[in-house]
């Protein structure tokens, strides 16, 4: 149940225009427009607020979130890529690698708590193994 909502979470739009966005670590593109409409109208209660706007705003949160699923699978691609790459340069084991790089990021983020952070890391997991086994292709469509 929770990876066939993830896999409807993750559909990607490919559309030609200025506003394309390009993941990094995926090069997949997809759009996220803002409407004309201002969001202090929404904001301050005014009668001006149409069904059309509900809609739109509605669009883009499940396009930010899909965004945001791409990136948290970004994210996890790019620690193992870390750890790879730390692994074959000083010839290491793959634990002494996480070890490295969960510091490297630690480092970097001193706010975030370690049990914060190794909760998080292993939710963006989750999503890169439902993304890898469902493929990219597939989440395109």
């Amino acid at each position: 149940k929770v990876e066939r909502g993830l896999r409807n979470e993750i559909s990607v739009y490919d559309k030609d225009n200025n506003n394309k966005i390009i993941a990094p670590c995926t090069q997949i593109t997809f759009d996220i427009q803002i409407p004309e409409f201002s969001l202090e109208t929404i904001l301050t209660g005014s009668n001006k607020v149409t069904a059309q706007n509900i809609v739109d705003l509605f669009n883009i949160a499940m396009k930010t979130r899909q965004k945001e699923i791409l990136y948290w699978y970004c994210y996890y691609k790019s620690y193992e890529d870390r750890i790879s790459n730390i692994r074959s340069n000083n010839k290491i084991n793959d634990k002494s690698a996480r070890i490295l790089v969960y510091n490297e990021i630690k480092l970097l983020l001193p706010d975030i708590t370690d049990v914060n952070l190794r909760k998080i890391t292993f939710r963006a997991k989750k999503i890169y193994i439902l993304v890898e086994g469902i493929g990219m292709d597939r989440i395109r469509q």
